[in-house]
């Protein structure tokens, strides 16, 4: 038998697993069907040992500790939004995947929320968080749903601040469902003189607790 014990806050996670492992050689293996869920980070960590029995006697281990720390790895696996040319007036979003929007992947071991922020403006006439230059969080279309929690989230356009602006809660970190888009909307100002125009986004993500 396998016990694991959640310490010091989060007894809800203690596990009790009956009658498991495969032994050859003294040698005994098992993986726990589901994942521990608590982090060194909020200061908890997990006691482990097991019980033997021969059909005689039962024997147990001395108590083992694990600790898991929260790893934050945020990958843009689409960074570049292109809109082309356009008039004076125009505008224009990635709503339709035309372009496509960027694509953030949370590839770490945790849920996390992510910030955006703009690190230059894209018009010359309008320095400043505007409805010129807008964003918002969305799932892919072949989720089945939200990858964080719509509720705590921007899914509505708002305007791109060039100071850190949490903007997805929760975001999720389990395969296949670990993907978000970054939609853009952009209008040209009727001021906007001619050019090339670009601006550098930056998105930062970091681990996020959920209390049970």
């Amino acid at each position: 038998n396998l016990y694991i014990t959640c310490s010091p806050s989060c007894g809800v996670d203690n596990r009790v697993y009956n009658n498991v492992g495969t032994c050859n050689g003294g040698v005994c293996n098992y993986t726990i069907p589901s994942e521990l869920e608590y982090f060194t980070d909020d200061g908890d960590k997990y006691l482990w040992n097991v019980s033997i029995n021969d059909g005689e006697s039962t024997v147990a281990t001395s108590i083992r500790n694990i600790h898991i720390q929260s790893l934050v790895v945020l990958t843009l696996t689409t960074n570049v939004v292109n809109f082309g040319n356009k008039n004076v007036g125009e505008n224009d979003d990635t709503t339709d995947d035309s372009p496509d929007p960027f694509v953030l992947r949370n590839d770490g071991n945790s849920v996390i929320d992510v910030n955006i922020s703009a690190l230059d403006w894209l018009w010359d006439t309008k320095q400043f968080a505007s409805s010129y230059y807008q964003a918002k969080a969305d799932m892919r279309p072949s989720a089945p749903g939200y990858p964080f929690n719509a509720s705590g989230s921007s899914i509505t356009y708002f305007n791109i601040p060039n100071t850190n602006l949490t903007f997805i809660r929760w975001f999720n970190y389990t395969d296949a469902y670990d993907d978000a888009e970054v939609d853009i909307n952009i209008t040209v100002p009727l001021d906007e003189p001619a050019g090339i125009k670009s601006s550098q986004l930056s998105f930062t993500g970091y681990y996020a607790k959920i209390t049970p």
